[in-house]
């Protein structure tokens, strides 16, 4: 696309395509103007440009109707910052390479643009020529419309962002060099923001404009702080004002200041020179349907301009919000012409309004209002409903609500309104002395009052708002758990839905804790804002509740002493969540430990043990569940059966040949049930035929461990004089029997029970003899 303008003498001109229609809004400063001046060419459109993408190419051809010299590469600016959203694609003729080239009477040179939208909405712009010492040879104004969904949260939350607050009434002037935050300000009415970000406040009483940049720092760029109107041009901040109320930036970064009191508007260039571009007219409430030059205005303040060139006037003593269009046809969108506060959610034209003071207007065309006198913004959809969204009427002036639902909030007699290109709005809060922002960007936290568990809190209402110029797709909504989404309210779709440009639903957000203590989770939105083909947005939560009730149950395995027993706590609470926390295990007035609960469940292996309270026996077993802030403390008992421990001795008989005066051996085997000692043997011999002295026996003792195995060596010697001895039929000729027995030794356990195994060993012993 090409677009060509001319280029001549003490002229500012916007760029046209041909067309006879108007389709901008601009004000020449070569011209008195009383009013709207209507182009008959547009400025160059890039139409609509998706957000984060780049623009084809749009050629501007500068036409020079006399001689000029340009000195400095062209400026490309989106609302007067460089390296924006429009960019020089660098491929233009009016160049410097830096030399300066001069221009006759009908040459030409060309400036090539592109255009990456950051945001969605409109984005206004201009391509500069300057001289050497960059001062405006001509300005080409340029605008855009990123399109994209913007997903917003209502009510928003509302904080302090500059100027210190010392009771009403009570503003000053200072601070400028420093931050915004630590400044006075005396009665500030009107914000608008440029393109780099830069907010610019009406400083009403001090007679100035002040500007806060993107770092916090704030400045005076115009007036010198002395009430006058000399209509004359100079160094902005040399000259004085008259209780500025209004502010705009267009797309060169020139700035406007509406001064309603004299009936003034005057523009201050990027330069910092100032001159007076307009006047005023009569005070009355004529002209609708007519022509806007015709018309008459009662103490016009506020003003805006939305993306199709429509400008909107805050006509404060008519109590109305008139609308210019590009044809220059005055009509009334807001406001039936009487004082008073009425018509929320229904016709804007119907409602009552107090001394409107400001305009602004959203990407989505929603149009806002400062309804001074009734303490409040007002918000009128692309539909014509109007509403409340921020801001008490029946509060009375005041401050108070920062950090919480605008609705709630005071404000005392707002005046300037302003949208960063997040739908973030900015409100003058006249007599308090502040700047208020009402953020829908950033989700809000919202904070539930103390619930019991297993109980339901009332829903808290977050209103889902696409403030973008393209429908918004929500594909799910998840919720975090002891959250969820009920009440009446809600028409959110957790399974996905689209909201179409300047639609709504609402979130009722449930506060359902499963255990007490201090919550905290999310609800978290996947959706396409900003082109995304995934964004998310968190709504943070957090609320709290008193200790769940808990039931403890407890089981142990029956168990020898000196044995060990493995006790197992069930903890569960009334909610079905799970437990977690420690239980400590008694028997009588003894601990046994403590154990974490994992998965409702506490496990402990314990020594049986007379030092650890076990008895032979019954014993009682007791769990104590200690309770934290999320579950409340619960306990219980079992009875736990203990045996005495024991070992046992293999019984068998054994056949044993020898020879006599020779030995012979056998294996005892043992086995330890939790007993752990020493075991000693006593052998005592007994003949069945034999002499008794002719035999002897013995079995070392042996040293068992609880549930362990040993062995002894029984060993049986015979002497010679055993083989005098004939064994009776049917043992074989020469054979001598004898019986040894083997007694097991004494043992004492607590009861001082003596226990004695007797095992018997049948021993044969040959001679061959």
């Amino acid at each position: 696309m090409a677009v060509t303008l001319p280029v001549s003498a003490g002229a500012q001109t916007a760029l046209g395509s041909g067309s006879i229609s108007p389709s901008a809004t601009a004000v020449d400063s070569s011209v008195n103007l009383g009013g709207v001046a209507q182009l008959t060419s547009a400025a160059a459109d890039f139409g609509s440009v998706a957000v984060g993408q780049t623009s084809s190419t749009i050629q501007l051809t500068f036409t020079f109707g006399d001689s000029k010299t340009v000195g400095r590469a062209p400026a490309v600016l989106t609302g007067g910052a460089p390296a924006l959203d429009f960019a020089d694609a660098g491929t233009g003729t009016c160049t410097t390479n830096g030399t300066p080239h001069t221009y006759i009477a009908g040459d030409s040179c060309t400036v090539d643009v592109t255009f990456t939208p950051e945001f969605a909405g409109t984005r206004n712009g201009a391509v500069v020529l300057q001289d050497a010492g960059g001062s405006a040879i001509t300005t080409a104004y340029i605008h855009g419309i990123g399109s994209g969904p913007v997903v917003a949260f209502g009510p928003g939350t509302i904080t302090t962002v500059a100027g210190q607050y010392r009771g009403a009434g009570n503003g000053g002037y200072s601070g400028d060099g420093g931050p915004a935050i630590s400044a006075l300000f005396s009665m500030p009415t009107a914000l608008a923001f440029d393109g780099a970000g830069n907010l610019y406040v009406a400083d009403f009483f001090n007679n100035v404009i002040r500007r806060i940049a993107t770092d916090g720092t704030i400045t005076t760029v115009a007036g010198n702080g002395t009430y006058g109107n000399n209509g004359g041009s100079g160094i902005a901040t040399s000259v004085s004002l008259a209780f500025p109320t209004g502010v705009a930036v267009d797309g060169a970064g020139n700035l406007y200041i509406v001064n309603s009191f004299v009936n003034a508007v005057r523009k201050v260039t990027p330069a910092g020179f100032i001159t007076q571009i307009a006047g005023n007219g009569t005070a009355g409430y004529l002209g609708d349907n007519g022509p806007a030059a015709s018309a008459e205005l009662a103490n016009p303040i506020g003003v805006a301009v939305d993306g199709a060139g429509n400008l909107y006037i805050a006509d404060e003593h008519n109590n109305v919000i008139r609308k210019v269009t590009p044809g220059g046809v005055i009509t009334t969108v807001a406001g039936n012409g009487t004082v008073g506060y009425s018509g929320d959610n229904g016709p804007a034209t119907s409602a009552q309004l107090n001394w409107p003071f400001d305009v602004a207007l959203d990407a989505a065309g929603n149009l806002y209002i400062a309804d001074q006198e009734n303490n409040v913004i007002r918000k009128v959809t692309p539909g014509g409903t109007i509403t409340t969204i921020a801001g008490k009427s029946s509060a009375g002036p005041g401050y108070s609500g920062d950090h919480g639902a605008p609705t709630n909030a005071q404000l005392a007699y707002p005046q300037g309104l302003a949208l960063d290109g997040n739908g973030n709005l900015y409100i003058a809060d006249e007599d308090n002395n502040v700047i208020r922002k009402v953020d829908v960007f950033n989700t809000p936290t919202l904070t539930f009052a103390s619930t019991a568990p297993g109980a339901v809190s009332a829903p808290q209402n977050v209103t889902v708002l696409n403030l973008g110029n393209l429908p918004l797709n929500i594909s799910q909504i998840s919720t975090a758990p002891n959250f969820s989404l009920g009440g009446f309210s809600t028409s959110c779709n957790s399974s996905g839905q689209v909201l179409d440009v300047a639609a709504n639903c609402v979130l009722g957000v449930e506060f359902s804790p499963m255990e007490g203590g201090n919550i905290s989770g999310s609800v978290v939105l996947t959706d396409n804002a900003v082109n995304s083909t995934s964004a998310t947005q968190s709504i943070a939560l957090q609320g709290s509740a008193p200790p769940a009730a808990t039931g403890t149950t407890v089981t142990g395995t029956n168990a020898y002493l000196t044995g060990v027993t493995t006790l197992t706590a069930s903890v569960s609470s009334t909610t079905g969540a799970i437990v977690s926390g420690n239980v400590t295990f008694s028997v009588g007035s003894t601990n046994l430990g403590t154990a974490p609960v994992n998965g409702g469940a506490a496990t402990i292996n314990v020594p049986v043990t007379a030092t650890n309270g076990f008895t032979v026996g019954t014993d009682t077993i007791s769990a104590t569940f200690a309770g934290n802030a999320s579950f409340a403390a619960s306990g219980g008992s079992t009875s736990l059966t203990v045996a005495a421990p024991t070992y046992t001795l293999a019984a068998y008989a054994l056949s044993l040949a020898t020879t006599a005066g020779k030995s012979t051996t056998a294996t005892l085997n043992l086995s330890s049930t939790y007993y752990a000692g020493s075991i000693s043997f006593v052998t005592t011999i007994s003949p069945s035929n034999g002499t008794v002295s002719s035999v002897s026996a013995s079995a070392p003792s042996v040293t068992l461990v609880s549930g362990g195995t040993g062995t002894s060596t029984l060993t049986i010697t015979t002497t010679r004089s055993a083989a005098n001895h004939t064994p009776p039929i049917p043992w074989k000729i020469g054979a001598v029997l004898f019986c040894i027995v083997l007694p097991g030794a004494p043992f004492t356990i607590r009861r001082k029970r003596a226990i004695a195994m007797l095992v018997t060993t049948l021993g044969r012993v040959h001679t061959n003899e």
